[in-house]
């Protein structure tokens, strides 16, 4: 009985946390643009989401610019974002 109010012992979890290594080196439209769809793939069970992604995008500088259809799809994207 009087283990039921004792604190149970703290297990630590290890937790791995993934990173893609750095790359310093310039990249091409296109290769936004074959990740970009690549990312939208992975998106597709969310319907909105996908179909956001899967428009046009244009690249400028270091901007990618996504011409949206209607004002549901900014928080969407924002949502998206830190992805």
């Amino acid at each position: 009985m009087g283990s039921i109010f004792k604190p149970a012992a703290k297990t630590e979890e290890k937790q791995t946390e993934v990173r893609a290594p750095i790359v310093d080196k310039p990249f091409q439209a296109d290769d936004i643009k074959r990740v970009w769809k690549d990312y939208a793939e992975l998106r597709k069970d969310q319907v909105a989401e996908y179909h956001l992604l899967n428009q046009e995008i244009d690249i400028q500088k270091n901007e990618v610019i996504i011409y949206m259809t209607n004002p549901i799809e900014e928080p969407l994207l924002a949502n998206m974002k830190a992805d």
